[in-house]
């Protein structure tokens, strides 16, 4: 009975999808609504494309709610064991992430082939079985990773796999890297398909223009081929294609309500409104919001705001620097912004300048802010006169922490927006540059000059390590 039950049950798994991930599983499968819905739209992908109809689909959802272990890794062993001639190419941001998909897409067809427990008839080619590509023995059917950019030259696909085209949020900040994925799928990925072959993009959204942003217009504007959209945010909003009520979480087995709280107060609205709610915008579109902007006087060595008095005495100093090349009308300033921290690494301004100044006269005006206020250290970007004034400091014994501009703006922000959103950062009531300040921050990043947002990116940036380091910045903070 036992046997005939097993049988039985593989097969189940060998014609429908979700069966065959609860049996891969062995009761570590955790089946929700969001991946039974998945199963039944890759299964439904497979018979169009196995009917000539070329489908498309792309699939938008948060991290870590098993879309590439349904749809990359486990998907491709499923199909290729139904149809041992097919041919899949697996994609994604780099090689190596493609190729550990399809090792594991491999090593999931070993385990259930005829050698293994029996669900499919065939097994994979000895002289073919490398993770980024393998075959099916005395089959044409084959597995191929490559990255973003490959040429995946010679390789045909019944089925072609996109999983996260973009790195991280600077990958897709930069338009650069954007028109290279764009044009990547379109002259590669595109032209290798057999006919009546399907698409398949699964992304985690990060800008408005990235890969399924670009296809969205298009299909907007009628100019191209047309997708079916699958939009599965964290948290449910109107018109939820699982049916859920508005606020509902999408996995409240494993990330409820709560957690998701906890994750966009820890990364901000932006990016949680992105990542989690797969909308790279929010609605009012700035990244920097009046309503976070709070402030501080000082009064007899406290500082005094809406919510709190600090004694100055539990605070430290610092200064971020962003030095500019020219004085010419329109051009950008070179910025000097002081903070102090508190011990619970809220942060005030308390002076900021902005001037045009010559590079001769910038060692002298960072020496003069220097000796201003008791400074635990300055720190000034490390680019154009910058490197300069870094190798003056150091031949006048007096060191400047090097902040390196290896990001993009946007994503140098991210920091120090969150700490805005979270209600931690103060502004001098009395600052000089307070209204250039608050314009620059709603503007950005479409305002004319964003030097005063660089200081502060940069102050975020600075916060950022000495509390990833803070066992040991404490034991120093503790000692002044």
């Amino acid at each position: 009975m036992e046997v005939i039950r097993l049988e039985a049950t593989k097969e189940l798994s060998r014609r429908n999808l979700r069966d065959f991930l609860i049996f891969d599983g062995n009761g570590r499968y955790k089946n929700s609504r969001h991946i039974q819905f998945l199963s039944d739209k890759a299964q439904q992908f497979l018979e169009d494309v196995k009917a000539g109809k070329s489908p498309r689909l792309y699939i938008c959802m948060p991290p870590r709610h098993s879309k590439s272990e349904t749809m990359t890794k486990k998907f491709p062993a499923w199909i290729i064991g139904n149809n041992p001639d097919y041919e899949i190419i697996i994609a994604s941001y780099s090689m190596d992430l493609a190729r550990d998909f399809g090792k594991i897409a491999r090593d999931t067809y070993r385990e259930h082939s005829r050698n293994g427990t029996g669900i499919f008839n065939n097994i994979i080619d000895r002289d073919k079985s490398a993770g980024d590509n393998w075959g099916i023995s005395e089959h044409r059917g084959a597995v191929v990773s490559t990255g973003v950019g490959g040429s995946a030259t010679g390789k045909g696909a019944h089925i072609a796999i996109i999983d996260d085209p973009f790195k991280n949020r600077e990958d897709a900040n930069s338009k650069l890297q954007r028109d290279k994925v764009w044009a990547w799928y379109q002259s590669t990925i595109r032209t290798r398909l057999a006919p009546g072959g399907g698409i398949i993009i699964i992304q985690t959204r990060w800008h408005e223009d990235d890969l399924v942003g670009r296809i969205s217009k298009e299909m907007e504007s009628g100019t191209g081929e047309v997708f079916d959209g699958i939009v599965l945010p964290a948290i449910a909003e109107e018109n939820d294609i699982l049916g859920r009520n508005v606020g509902e979480a999408l996995w409240e087995e494993r990330y409820g309500l709560k957690e998701l709280k906890n994750i966009k107060k820890a990364i901000g609205s932006r990016e949680f409104a992105a990542l989690y709610q797969q909308r790279p915008q929010i609605e009012d579109g700035g990244l920097f919001k009046r309503q976070y902007f709070k402030y501080f006087d000082i009064d007899n060595d406290f500082i005094k705001t809406a919510d709190k008095n600090v004694n100055v005495k539990d605070c430290f100093y610092f200064q971020t620097i962003d030095t500019a090349m020219s004085t010419r009308k329109n051009s950008d300033y070179t910025a000097i912004a002081t903070f102090m921290c508190d011990r619970e690494w809220n942060l005030y301004l308390v002076d900021l300048m902005l001037e045009r100044l010559e590079v001769p006269d910038q060692w002298n005006v960072i020496k003069e802010f220097r000796n201003r206020y008791k400074l635990r250290f300055q720190a000034i970007e490390s680019k154009s006169s910058g490197i300069g004034i870094i190798q003056q400091a150091n031949r006048e014994g007096m060191p400047l922490k090097e902040l390196k501009a290896d990001t993009d703006k946007m994503t140098r922000a991210l920091n120090i927006s969150v700490m805005f959103e979270n209600g931690k950062v103060y502004f001098n009531k009395n600052l000089d540059k307070l209204f250039e300040l608050e314009e620059e921050l709603l503007k950005f990043p479409n305002a004319l000059h964003d030097d005063a947002v660089d200081v502060c990116s940069y102050a975020g940036i600075v916060i950022n390590d000495l509390i990833q380091n803070s066992k040991r910045y404490i034991r120093k903070f503790i000692s002044v």
